[in-house]
Order: structure tokens, then C-alpha cells, then sequence
């Protein structure tokens, strides 16, 4: 399973779920709907669970991953580690373990994930080069695939809704995706040449561009004449990219933004077009609906603001 970013490519080929888990998922007292905030670091979305309601933990949420818990956090809790395999490392480009174990209960606010099983990472590596101040894991698809979901950017809130709902959509630009391993892919074009691209919540960056659809398109030219450089880490070690920038970038038909900086990775194996990350996003309300498959946008006050290359901060 793969992601492309430093953290949020870190939801690596963990498919093995309790059969029922959407059932074990839920908001607390008939609520329609509940407010989560969050913080954000690096650019990334961080949200706050308690575990057995006992200890409280930090969690990026990413629309790219499934249910991690680290290695560090696990063995703090004396969890039991079991199946433990070697996988492939995601972004970085290394082979990496990885173990699973289950979690009695778990709750964000007012919503509870009951009997959920999270793969196990040690991403100790990451938290140092990020300086996060505390790093326990990742949620999203479990809980994506469950409520509709709004993250407002503006306010540091994520609503978590029950399906069904009716949304205000004025000024809304309602782009349709389709879900692969877990993960929302949109349709839009890169300098006008279409492709269909993941959004991805826990990639620090604007917009990362893939190399198979690159070079078949002839877009990677302004990328190959820069150095690479260090863009993030992932799970299997360092993320070389080059970094340039691209006019334009679409997503869906009616959004699209100008002069975005970009990195072009050489070892990723994706045959989609790339991978649109936070910088990009934190510029919209988002509202993801996974039953229907929409993601629906609403420019903030960040819309328009320049992008930048932002270099890992402790290397």
C-alpha cells in the first residue's frame, strides 16, 4: 500500500480487518454529527484518541492510511504484537516490519471505534525528522468509509457525519473519485494533460508528481534539470525527489490552481498520475463522502496562497 509523503505513505499493505469493523464504529449518543478539533504540524492533521479511556494519544488522520499504531506507543501499552511480516517500506526504499494488534476501544470526541486491529510501525525515524512533538499513529479509511467527513481549515475542526445528510454545497465545486487500496482518486490534469491523481490528507506537500506518467507525458523535463533532494521520509528510509513546479494543476472540472511546486520522485511505482497533499487541500473546506464517492470543495481564506518547497526540518 503505498502513500507519498513522509508519513502519510506509511499505511503499507495492511488489509487484514475484522470483517465487521464498520459496524464497530460509531457516534456516541444518536448524535447526526460531531466536531473533532485538530492541530496541525508539518502540514499535517492531528487529532487526539483515547485508548480504553485511559491514555490519550496523537494521530495524524489520512485519507491515505488505515489504522497504524507505532511501535514505540504499542510497547508503552504492553499490546500484543502478533503476525509480524516484512513489507514493502512505501515511499522510502527500504523493506520494513510490520506487526498487527488489536485495540479494545478507541474514541475521537464523541465517535468510538470498538475491536479495531492496527498494524504496528516503528516510526520513531519519522517523528525525529519531523520533530513531532508527539506521533502515536494514523487513522483514516475506518473512519472515512463510515461517516461523511468535513475538515475545515480554517476553523481546526473536523465534522464527522452520518450519511444521509444534506450539505450546503454554494460555491461548492463536487468532484467525484473512485477509491483504490483504500484510497480516494480524483480525475484532473497536470498541465493539461489528464490523469487521475490521490488526495492525500497526510502528504505534507502541494502536489507529487509520478514518474511512469511523467515521462510518458513528457512532463518531467523541468523536473530532471534540478538536484534531488531530500522531500521527506517514509516508512523504508529518506524521500529523493526533484522538485520543480508545474502551471497548472485541475482537479476535477471546475477547480484549478496555478504555478504549483512539485516533486517528482524516481522510485515510485504508481501508475496514476500523482498525489495531491495538504498544502493543496488546506486551501478548500473538504467534504469527503465515501458512499458516494464525492469530494466536495469550498475555497477559504488560504485559497490563492503561494506554494513552496518546504525541506525537512531535522536531517
Amino acid at each position: 500500500m503505498k502513500n507519498f509523503n513522509t508519513i502519510c505513505l506509511i499505511a503499507i499493505l495492511f488489509t487484514c480487518f475484522a470483517a465487521n469493523a464498520e459496524e464497530k464504529i460509531f457516534l456516541l449518543s444518536n448524535k447526526a454529527s460531531i466536531d473533532v478539533p485538530f492541530t496541525v504540524h508539518d502540514n499535517r492533521i492531528l487529532v487526539e484518541a483515547e485508548i480504553d479511556g485511559k491514555n490519550t494519544l496523537t494521530f495524524i488522520f489520512d485519507t491515505g492510511g488505515s489504522n497504524i499504531i507505532t511501535l514505540e506507543t504499542a510497547q508503552k501499552l504492553n499490546l500484543n504484537l502478533e503476525n509480524w511480516k516484512t513489507v514493502s517500506g512505501g515511499a522510502g526504499p527500504n523493506a520494513v516490519k510490520q506487526a498487527e494488534t488489536k485495540l479494545k476501544r478507541v474514541t475521537i470526541g464523541d465517535l468510538t471505534m470498538n475491536d479495531q486491529v492496527f498494524g504496528v510501525l516503528d516510526l520513531s525515524h519519522i517523528k525525529k525528522a519531523f520533530r513531532f512533538k508527539k506521533l502515536d499513529g494514523v487513522i483514516g479509511y475506518e473512519i472515512l468509509q463510515k461517516f461523511v467527513t468535513r475538515i475545515d481549515f480554517e476553523k481546526s475542526k473536523i465534522t464527522f457525519m452520518l450519511a444521509g445528510q444534506i450539505l450546503n454545497s454554494k460555491n461548492a465545486s463536487v468532484v467525484s473519485f473512485e477509491i483504490d487500496h483504500r484510497k480516494p482518486i480524483v480525475l484532473g490534469a497536470v498541465d493539461g494533460v489528464a490523469g487521475k491523481f490521490l488526495v492525500d490528507t497526510g502528504d505534507r506537500s502541494s502536489f507529487t508528481l509520478f514518474p511512469k506518467f511523467a515521462n510518458k507525458n513528457k512532463l518531467d523535463a523541468p523536473f530532471l534539470k534540478e538536484q534531488q533532494k531530500i522531500t521527506g521520509f517514509g516508512v523504508g528510509g529518506p524521500i529523493y525527489a526533484h522538485v520543480s513546479n508545474i502551471k497548472t494543476l485541475a482537479v476535477g472540472d471546475q477547480t484549478t490552481l496555478n504555478n504549483v511546486i512539485a516533486r517528482l520522485p524516481p522510485h515510485e511505482k504508481w501508475d496514476i498520475g500523482g498525489s495531491i497533499g495538504n498544502q493543496i487541500l488546506r486551501q478548500f473546506t473538504v467534504t469527503f463522502d465515501y458512499q458516494k464517492k464525492t469530494m466536495t470543495l469550498v475555497k477559504n481564506k488560504y485559497f490563492g496562497e503561494s506554494f513552496r518547497f518546504v525541506p525537512v526540518p531535522n536531517i
